[in-house]
């Protein structure tokens, strides 16, 4: 219940706060929901992302990194915890 709660609440968070607080829950919704990182990262690009100045929207690509590592994560924990 309460993972469910902190995705919706980073999904809401970049209209509210600074991005670093939107990525620290990012990045805690996303230990049990991968996939929340990279539409949060989707969302601050689309809320913040300057066309003139960069050409590659980091926000998203941190949050391909953060769900590849949180999936890694699970999968290493899943097979750690059931095999020990």
């Amino acid at each position: 219940m309460i993972f469910r709660f902190l995705s919706i609440f980073a999904l809401f968070s970049p209209f509210f706060f600074p991005w670093l607080y939107t990525a620290v829950v990012a990045i805690i919704a996303s230990a049990r929901y991968p996939l929340v990182a990279f539409i949060v990262g989707i969302e601050i690009d689309a809320l913040y992302y300057v066309h003139g100045v960069t050409s590659l929207p980091y926000a998203s690509v941190w949050g391909i990194i953060v769900m590849i590592l949180a999936i890694l994560i699970r999968r290493f924990t899943r097979v750690y915890l059931i095999t020990s």
